[in-house]
């Protein structure tokens, strides 16, 4: 098998960002979910609550984050002076604001009161005792482990079984691997890809964001894939719907597109 694809999503819920090759560290891919968008309470938002933020295109080159929509651009300082303690599902962390001049902006454009924030290297975010491979496993600003993979035959399969076939962009992976058998991803534990070691730590549950096109911002009438996951991909522990499976990194390193990967 080999790596088909990388992708990384600098501001959580905006765009993706597609990559020949990427670096890897204890948080996940660089510059992945770094920058977040927070309400008037410092609490996170995503598309499931605000589906227009995926029509944010979020693009850093050498650490700088550009955004656009619908012909608007925006360069974001990297001169942080304001600390805030926000809110990402159940943890509170010390990040870095990024100002009033982006705040104006994405509050205009999101039609509510919003600010951007930046997660520093300082600013860490500890994976729940339950869910760590290693003792000292971290996070980005993602819901729940610092990287996804999903198989490509896994949405070939899913496929299937749609009226309207949706594209892999609809799951937000950051590894995709090119495989044969649908799912085969979900009895995977360990695995090297090109050079570097990753853990699968679980399958990844899968929400109402699934719904949400990434091109029009609107969600699908039918609900799907999410009403098609929930009939026949449930996880058999809690009945959760599961779409691709969580990767805990094992050392930093690089992957390219086209690495070798390796199931241990």
């Amino acid at each position: 098998m080999i790596l088909d694809s990388i992708f990384f999503y600098p501001v959580k819920s905006m765009s993706a960002n597609a990559a020949a090759h990427i670096d890897v560290g204890s948080r996940g891919p660089q510059w992945d979910r770094r920058w977040m968008v927070i309400d008037s309470d410092n609490r996170f938002l995503t598309g499931r609550v605000v589906p227009r933020l995926v029509r944010f295109c979020a693009e850093v080159d050498q650490g700088t984050l550009r955004l656009s929509v619908d012909g608007d651009h925006l360069t974001v300082s990297d001169d942080f002076e304001t600390v805030r303690e926000v809110v990402v599902w159940k943890d509170v962390l010390e990040v870095a604001d990024c100002g009033d001049q982006v705040a104006e902006w994405l509050s205009r454009h999101l039609g509510r009161d919003v600010r951007l924030v930046f997660q520093r290297d300082q600013d860490r975010r500890w994976l729940p005792e339950g869910k760590r491979v290693f003792e000292a496993d971290e996070v980005s600003f993602a819901d729940g482990y610092p990287l996804l993979l999903i198989g490509t035959a896994s949405l070939d399969a899913l496929n299937r079984s749609l009226q309207r076939p949706v594209a892999m962009d609809r799951f937000r992976p950051n590894l995709v691997v090119k495989t044969k058998t649908p799912y085969v991803e979900d009895s995977w534990r360990d695995i090297v890809i090109g050079q570097t070691p990753f853990t699968v730590a679980s399958q990844c549950t899968r929400c109402v964001f699934t719904t949400i096109d990434p091109d029009t911002g609107e969600r699908d009438s039918n609900g799907e894939p999410l009403a098609t996951l929930l009939r026949t991909r449930r996880r058999q522990s809690d009945l959760k719907p599961v779409f691709g499976v969580n990767l805990v990194p094992n050392s930093e390193g690089r992957v390219y597109e086209g690495d070798a990967v390796t199931v241990g």
